[in-house]
Parts: C-alpha cells; sequence; structure tokens
C-alpha cells in the first residue's frame, strides 16, 4: 500500500537515487522492478536495559523512510498547541514541579500497545488515518511465522512516538476539558503530566 507514495516521493529524491544507482539530474520515474515488495516487517527482541529486552518491528526501509516524514509532520502540527517532541526538558521540569503545581505525572507501560487500529480511526481525521494505514505493516514475522497485528503501530515504526503523543494529548486535553478542571498537560511520547485530580 506505502508503493505509490514511495514512487513520489523518490522520483525527487536525490540521495536515494544515487544510493539506489540512478544519477538523476531531475525528476525520475522509476519501473515497479525497482522495488522489492515485502510481506510486512520483522520482529526483533532489543536490549532495553541491562535486565529487560523490548520487542520492535523492523519495518521496511520505504515505509520506515515516509512514516518518519509523516511523523515529522505530526511533531510540527503538535507544536501549535504547546507540544514540542525536540525538547524534552519540557516535560522533565514539569515532573520536577508537579506535586508544587498540583499536577500528576503518568508514566504508562508499553503505550505503543495499546494503540490498536480502531482508535486511531476513530480519533484521527479519515485522510490521515488512510494514508499512516498505508505506511504501516499489517503483519510482522517473528520466529519464522506470520503475525495480524491489532495495534496500529509499533515501537519501529516511524511515526510510532508522534502518533501516541498525539493520542495521549487528545484524550488527556478531552477529559480535563470535560471534567472542567484547570491545569498544565503536556506529553511526551507515554510521559503524560496532567492535573492531579484527573
Amino acid at each position: 500500500e506505502a508503493l505509490p507514495l514511495l514512487r513520489a516521493a523518490m522520483a525527487t529524491d536525490y540521495a536515494w537515487l544515487r544510493a539506489r544507482g540512478v544519477n538523476a539530474d531531475g525528476p525520475v520515474s522509476l519501473l515497479s522492478d525497482s522495488f522489492q515488495i515485502v510481506r510486512g516487517s520483522r520482529g526483533l527482541l532489543v536490549e532495553k536495559n541491562a535486565k529487560t529486552k523490548r520487542f520492535i518491528a523492523a519495518e521496511p526501509s520505504g515505509n520506515i523512510f515516509l512514516q518518519l516524514g509523516f511523523g515529522a509532520e505530526i511533531r510540527r502540527c503538535l507544536k501549535r498547541v504547546g507540544i514540542d517532541l525536540d525538547k524534552q526538558q519540557i516535560n522533565q521540569d514539569l515532573a520536577k514541579r508537579a506535586l508544587d503545581l498540583g499536577l500528576a505525572t503518568v508514566d504508562l507501560k508499553q503505550a505503543s500497545d495499546t494503540i490498536c487500529r480502531e482508535l486511531v480511526w476513530l480519533l484521527l481525521p479519515h485522510q490521515w488515518s488512510c494514508v499512516l494505514d498505508d505506511l504501516r505493516s499489517h503483519e510482522l514475522r517473528f520466529e519464522g511465522r506470520w503475525h495480524m497485528l491489532s495495534k496500529f503501530s509499533s515501537m519501529g515504526n516511524g511515526f510510532t512516538f508522534e502518533l501516541e503523543t498525539l493520542i495521549f494529548w487528545a484524550l488527556t486535553e478531552a477529559l480535563r476539558d470535560v471534567k472542567g478542571l484547570r491545569g498544565r498537560v503536556s506529553v511526551y511520547g507515554d510521559d503524560i503530566i496532567c492535573p492531579s485530580q484527573m
């Protein structure tokens, strides 16, 4: 599903074209046999820390290229509402002062695993859901077997961090508004800061 977008993006991405052995001076239309279509991502266990491993999905290279681009766009949009994913320091400072400011800190466990497909379709505009769905792997190969993914995106997907930030921020803001509470909401991935009454 990502191939039409990848073909369009690569038509003028001269770094990718040169890496593929195409020395182009202008837009290029690559033939279909220039791409290797794969069924999905590869499941891997990587070191999270000295004691535990984390399960990630190694996305196909074309998909990850596009995912990172859409992740950057979500990141840019979040800045308009005061969420700057380029600066973790904001959340760190708020966490240090949370008690004095009447705020709570919430750190979700395995947060990307909680973002199911239906939630994305429910919360995001239809066009965004369609594009992000086309860019994600729907299946994952692990230990020789293919598995359908119920989660929308996993660790290893190029827009997972931005998407989970967007969803957790939107849900936290909506809950704060429904409850009529005052206080700062800040989200950085799965680290959520919100009024302690929440």
